[in-house]
Parts: C-alpha cells; structure tokens; sequence
C-alpha cells in the first residue's frame, strides 16, 4: 500500500492535502517530490476553502490568490484548488 496516499479515519481532522502543480492528480498527505515530473508538492488548501488559489508551474512556491502571470519567470498561473 502506497502510504503517501493514506488518509485518516472517518470523523479525524481532515489531513493536510500536498498537490503537483502539473499533475493534479497526484495527491499526498505528506510533503515530497511528484513521483511523474519530479517537482515539489504544494500544499493544497483545505477543501472546507471555497478561495481558489494560483501557482505557477515552474515556480510552486509562488502561490497567490489570483489569477495573472508569475512575478518571477511572467508563465501564466494555474489554480490549485477547485
């Protein structure tokens, strides 16, 4: 069992949730390295948040809560939440 993808019982905090920027599918409760393209997991909002929030892909740590380009590299952000 892949233990990065195991979730707490049923009536626990929700855990801390860690997103790919570029494949969303790939999910984590732990911080780490996506196991596709290798870049660093981010932390993704918890789902009680209706506030979407934008990264961009080649700069995970830029996180704002609106759309635009990247301040660093000027790549359009993608949102992190849905």
């Amino acid at each position: 069992m892949d233990e990065s993808k195991v979730l707490p019982a049923k009536g626990m905090m929700d855990p801390m949730e860690y997103v790919c920027p570029m494949h969303p599918e790939e999910l984590s409760n732990l911080p780490g390295l996506c196991p596709i393209c290798g870049m660093a997991l981010i932390l993704k909002s918890n789902s009680k948040m209706n506030e979407t929030k934008f990264t961009c892909p080649m700069h995970p740590e830029v996180v704002l809560d609106h759309s635009g380009n990247c301040p660093n590299c000027g790549m359009t952000l993608i949102p992190i939440n849905s």
